[in-house]
């Protein structure tokens, strides 16, 4: 293999070099050029840098702008390089350019290039071939153009099994050519993988400690999960200078079923001791094929052109400021990539009279280090004392520059960074000390009223307003400075005299530029649709209002389809209960702002179901959905339905809006009318019809334990964890606790009445010298179940008390090591359990019900053993019921004594587990199938599950409000400075909860039908046991049948087939109300 790799280099060398040679016969180069430095390559690549010609040119005298053609790049050795010039849109004399450049024997340093350019003259510059260049890229032959005909494989390339170069530009995802690989099998281990990896050995060359992003493009066809439960995956290893291996991280997401081309990319940064990195990409599907294309290496901070002279030695020129007084320091770890231009500061940065700069004293200075947004901001150092750091300047005015700021990402909270302070020779110059409200204003809720439109700058928007840029002039005397900081988190600082602002200021605008540049912003498009059975009057109003069924989601490039579009909206509900209407418009042009209002539903004798009692509207806001946490890179999916006037509603925007009505219980039967008025400020209106029966059918209250695992991180697990439940703060108090008390009565609305608890009970709480486990007299949790009580929820299985038992008791959290099982540790144990016993009794609290554990199958047999010591611990404690949540076969042996079994679908959930469940005396719930409606209603009733949970409340982890600052995928309600919001899954969870309380509706007049033994209330009965036989045999009883084959560690996704349809679910509604209607008729009411 490696004579045949060397044989493809050569080839490729020489090729090249015959180019380099042809171009090199160019006479004449422009008069200006800029060194390049770059580190050296093995084999050919694509090198970039951004250059500001227009600046450059401006600094070196020349009176017109770039002439683009002019641009062009030599190697060390004079020669011309394939040259390719791609300018800005908005600034053609800006850009990227890009080159060809040959592989370097030695690559164990750096490289420098000449990029030449010139203004615009009377001078016709030679063109410069660039048809070679592809985007900037450290692979050669990333974009696998380059075949080796005798193998029909990619040129360079490394293969672990069958692939071959498949040369179709209607099946390659750009270009004329991509790679197939086919399904292999290891006749030894019997396993299915089939890999390729990027060129060179071991890989690319790469700096320690910079970041560089990893991708490729893939489509899978005819695939199937093979080995590890996977279609393919891929990962880069890192290696030091001696070839030897480091580690390896994932890139991008695995794929585990079919797929278009899609992008997998991720951001990493080079280990401390990397010299190389090698992309490889696994298949292991034994189906079908894998198809690959564009594979790309490249740093995230790309190189500047900030220097140029022309080309006789006459000037000299730089973009940033050259004076010696001026100091640019770029602060962080000693790991992490420096800014060009600026000097690194760590926490080990020591004063020292040679440098002229350092820490001094003895306070603790820490590092933090982020993946994101770029080289500067993405790290900070911060002390919780007053740190200092000296600086030896000439005496005089000066002013410093700082960036302060936090992205958060890898934070479980919010960044809450308050009380700083920065002084200047014992002077304050800076500090933020807001209250609590006001932080809550400019931090948590700034981005609570920005809509999404297309044109939105997500950038400006997200990631460029959690840092703050601030400038101070101060004075320096007797030859030096000192700045003190304290809690401040400080990415970068530059100090310059007093007299050179202005030229500083433009510096920092271009600082300002790169630094977005450098961090690109990748959207990936929700899917769209072309619309179907348009009308000449929608056509000429300029939109279309359409119905699609609810359980399919409808995005902005979702359109209407044959059938979808709709003048009338109907339904049926219950008195006392609550029905959701949805439509959505989809626009033919900009509507401007849209404003949807609603009029009262008026019945039989002018009974009214009201606007604003009985009625609301609200809209269903896009959100951005991050979909790494490496790099920007996001979609969009439906977030909160929203109270809002008018929206916009601009052309390539499907927009959708919600109505809930609410039916009181005391109203009559029959048909209620209104309605919907749709206004745009750019089109004609329209009015749809609302009607909604309502049918005389007794529901009541949720027939089982249905509830979300909960523990906000907005308000409850903040910075100001103590001053939540103290009355140091009566503004964040009265917050915490209302925000808990409308959680709670807005999941009651939509038929929840359980929350699984998430507080560990860390802090105020910790081991006695006796043995116990002892928690303070007002402990948050105490404080919690008392307004969980005081609402009138229901069971509460204590999720919080699963982590105490199976890590935190024995790790110390609570004070110090005991070991698992040991006498002591079984002491603290069950002493906890009596302290929850004795409160839950004196409070009035409903019952707390004690998890053991959850999802021990992770650990395999291991963990599920000590699942079974738990229950086996508490098997026998009096007045107490235990659950486990399940996610695999190992925790059978669990059942035995256990009082609730939760699985999931990876545990599995079939008719023989079910019977192996209650054969070991286990009441039967579930958790994580999905928030589909037929999940929460009707598998539940063929299943015979009294019990329901779901992952998650409201799982944003840092920002609700910005993706970008943290992961928020579970989140069926979303929080506000008022009431929350919320969204299609809550009420797709409430359709199906419904479903039940109208099965268990028509359960019950059967029992009284039969009771009573009229016959033709027996004969109603029988035609309604028929379609709950078939309702119930129409179900499959393994849930991976209704949701598909997931990783056991998901939480779940919408349903497949009939019974992902809601409008098919509401047919079995209806025919149950047809049925109670018809059985109370027979019976006389």
């Amino acid at each position: 293999m490696d004579r045949v790799y060397s044989l493809a280099l050569l080839l490729t060398l020489v090729l090249l070099s015959r180019t380099q040679t042809d171009l090199s016969a160019a006479a004449d180069l422009p008069p200006y050029f800029g060194v390049v430095s770059v580190s050296a390559q093995p084999l050919p690549w694509t090198p970039e840098v951004f250059a500001d010609f227009g600046s450059l040119l401006g600094k070196l005298g020349a009176e017109s702008s770039l002439d683009p053609t002019s641009v062009r790049v030599t190697n060390g050795s004079g020669e011309l390089c394939p040259t390719k010039y791609a300018p800005l849109p908005e600034h053609p004399d800006r850009g990227v350019v890009r080159w060809s450049a040959p592989g370097v024997s030695k690559a164990d340093g750096a490289t420098e290039f000449r990029v030449y350019f010139a203004p615009k003259s009377g001078q016709k510059w030679e063109p410069v071939r660039s048809d070679a260049v592809d985007m900037g890229n450290l692979i050669p032959n990333g974009n696998l153009e380059q075949v080796d005909a005798a193998k029909n494989k990619p040129a360079l390339w490394v293969y672990a099994g069958e692939a071959e170069s498949v040369t179709d530009a209607k099946l390659a995802r750009r270009g004329a050519a991509c790679v197939r690989l086919l399904p292999a099998q290891d006749p030894k281990s019997g396993k299915w993988q089939n890999s390729i990896r990027t060129p060179g050995i071991p890989g690319v060359v790469v700096d320690p400690g910079r970041s560089y992003t990893f991708g490729y493009h893939l489509r899978a066809q005819g695939t199937a999960p093979g080995t590890y439960s996977l279609v393919s995956a891929a990962q880069v290893y890192w290696y030091r200078a001696d070839q030897s291996y480091i580690r390896h991280d994932g890139c991008g997401s695995s794929v585990r079923r079919d797929a278009d081309w899609t992008e997998m990319a991720t951001a990493l940064q080079a280990p401390p001791e990397a010299r190389f990195a090698m992309l490889t990409i696994s298949f292991y599907s034994p189906t079908g094929s894998l198809y690959l294309d564009d594979f790309s290496i490249v740093p995230v901070q790309q190189a500047q052109l900030d220097t140029a002279q022309s080309a006789d030695g006459g000037k000299r020129v730089a973009l940033r400021v050259n004076d010696p007084r001026v100091l640019r320091l770029d602060f962080g770890k000693d790991l992490s990539a420096v800014w060009t231009g600026f000097l690194g500061v760590t926490p080990e940065t020591a004063y020292t009279k040679d440098t002229g700069r350092g820490w001094v004293g003895t306070t603790r200075v820490d590092a933090i280090l982020r993946s994101l947004p770029d080289d500067l901001a993405r790290d900070h150092v911060i002390s919780n004392g007053l740190s200092r750091l000296a600086v030896d300047l000439p005496d005089g005015d000066y002013a410093a520059w700082f960036l302060i700021g936090d992205s958060g990402l890898g934070d479980v909270i919010i960044p809450t960074h308050v009380n700083w302070s920065i002084n200047i020779a014992g002077k304050e110059a800076l500090s933020y000390q807001p209250e609590a409200k006001d932080w809550y204003e400019q931090v948590v809720f700034r981005h609570l009223n920005e809509w999404w439109t297309p044109e939105v700058d997500v950038y400006d928007r997200f990631v460029a307003p959690c840092f703050s840029e601030k400038i101070v002039s101060f004075v320096v005397q007797k030859g030096q400075v000192r700045f003190e900081m304290s809690k401040v988190p400080l990415c970068a600082m530059m100090v310059f005299p007093a007299s050179l602002r202005a030229d500083m200021e433009t510096e920092m605008d271009r600082l300002r530029a790169d630094r977005k540049r450098s961090v690109p912003m990748k959207f990936e498009a929700p899917p769209s649709e072309t619309p179907k059975g348009l009308s000449n009057a929608d056509n000429k109003r300029g939109y279309v209002a359409f119905c699609r069924d609810p359980g399919k989601t409808v995005l902005p490039g979702s359109a209407p389809q044959e059938g979808e579009s709709v003048s009338k909206l109907t339904g049926f509900a219950a008195p006392g209960q609550c029905e959701s209407f949805t439509f959505s418009i989809y626009p033919l042009k900009n509507l401007g702002g849209v404003r949807v209002s609603l009029s009262d539903l008026v019945g039989t004798g002018g009974t009214k179901l009201a606007m604003g009692t009985d009625l609301e509207v609200g809209v269903v806001r896009y959100v951005a959905s991050s979909l790494s946490e490496k790099e920007y890179r996001y979609t969009l999916k439906p977030g909160p339905i929203q109270p809002r006037d008018l929206v916009p509603v601009p052309q390539g925007v499907t927009t959708t809006w919600s109505i809930k009505v609410h039916v009181p219980e005391v109203a009559q039967p029959g048909i209620y009318r209104g309605r919907i008025h749709i206004a745009s400020t750019k089109a004609a209106p329209l009015d749809l019809e609302l009607s909604v029966r309502v049918v005389p059918v007794k529901l009541e209250a949720t027939p089982i334990t249905a509830g979300l695992y909960h523990f906000d991180k907005t308000y409850w697990y903040i910075h100001w964890w103590r001053r939540c439940f103290t009355d140091t703060d009566g503004w964040l108090r009265d917050q915490t606790f209302r925000h808990e008390w409308d959680d709670f009565k807005l999941l009651q609305e939509y038929g929840l009445n359980s929350l699984a608890f998430c507080d560990d009970l860390r802090t105020q709480a910790a081991l006695t010298e006796g043995g116990e486990l002892s928690i303070a007299p007002d402990h948050r949790f105490l404080q919690w179940m008392d307004i969980y009580a005081k609402a009138g929820m229901g069971p509460m299985p204590w999720y919080g008390f699963s982590a105490i038992g199976t890590r935190y008791l024995s790790n110390g959290l609570y004070g110090k090591k005991v070991e698992q099982f040991s006498p002591e540790w079984e002491k603290a144990y069950r002493s906890l359990i009596e302290w929850t016993k004795k409160h839950n009794a004196e409070r009035g609290w409903p019952e707390v019900l004690f998890y053991l554990s959850d999802e021990l199958s992770n650990e395999g047999a291991t963990g599920a053993e000590t699942g079974r010591k738990l229950v086996q611990l508490t098997k026998d404690i009096p007045g107490i019921r235990t659950v486990s949540s399940m996610n695999g076969p190992w925790e059978r042996v669990m059942l035995p004594g256990l009082k609730i079994a939760m699985p999931n679908h990876a545990f599995p959930i079939t008719d023989e587990s079910v019977r192996e469940i209650r054969k070991a005396g286990c009441d039967l719930w579930m958790y994580n199938i999905s928030n589909s409606r037929v999940t929460w209603g009707y598998y539940l009733w063929k299943m015979g599950s009294t019990g329901r949970f779901q992952w998650f409340h409201r799982y944003a982890i840092t920002n609700p409000w910005n993706t970008f600052d943290g992961d928020s995928a579970y989140n069926v309600t979303w929080v506000t400075p008022g009431k929350p919001l919320p969204t299609l899954e809550l009420i797709q969870i409430r359709e199906g909860i419904d479903d039940l309380r109208y099965l268990k509706a028509l359960e019950k007049v059967v029992s009284e039908a039969r009771e009573s033994a009229k016959p033709d209330a027996l004969k109603a009965v029988a035609a309604a046991q028929k379609d709950l036989d078939e309702l119930r045999s129409l179900q499959p009883d393994n849930v991976k049948l209704l949701i598909g084959e997931i990783d056991p560690k998901e939480a779940g996704r919408p349903a497949v087939g009939d019974f992902a349809s809601c409008r098919y679910l509401d047919r079995y509604r209806w025919l149950i109300v047809s049925h109670i209607l018809a059985i109370q008729k027979a019976m006389g009411r």
